[in-house]
């Protein structure tokens, strides 16, 4: 049975990245309740395991586990569009999940009323 691929939202999030070797700071480009894609200039090895901080908003941060599944680190530069790393959240209290789907759905919501032609005339 396939997995259904779980829309990603393209976004642009700061995020705070605690590794082995100290914080980097990177931005989210784009992500789903399962994971993520990194965009970073010195992306982390697959498997590392990594504390991220993610600002969706000015006020909201949200603090998750995640793993890193696959990153770009080897290849040359003219081959990659965006150095970075794709991660997936492991091991996490339900209420930081709950805090990353509430991000989800405010930012979902708020594209959609860009998008509606409705918003336009308002």
């Amino acid at each position: 049975e396939k997995r259904k691929k779980i829309e990603r939202a393209e976004v642009a999030w700061p995020v705070f990245i605690k590794t082995g070797s100290g914080i980097i700071k990177a931005v989210i480009r784009n992500i789903n309740r399962s994971g993520a894609f990194i965009k970073c200039d010195s992306p982390c090895k697959s498997g590392e395991r990594l504390r991220i901080l993610i600002k969706s908003t000015e006020k909201r941060r949200i603090l998750l586990n995640a793993e890193v599944v696959w990153s770009n680190t080897g290849i040359p530069e003219e081959r990659v569009i965006n150095r970075g790393m794709g991660i997936r959240f492991i091991k996490n209290p339900d209420k930081n999940l709950t805090a990353l789907k509430l991000a989800l759905d405010e930012y979902t919501r708020s594209e959609k009323m860009i998008a509606s032609p409705q918003a336009a005339s308002l």
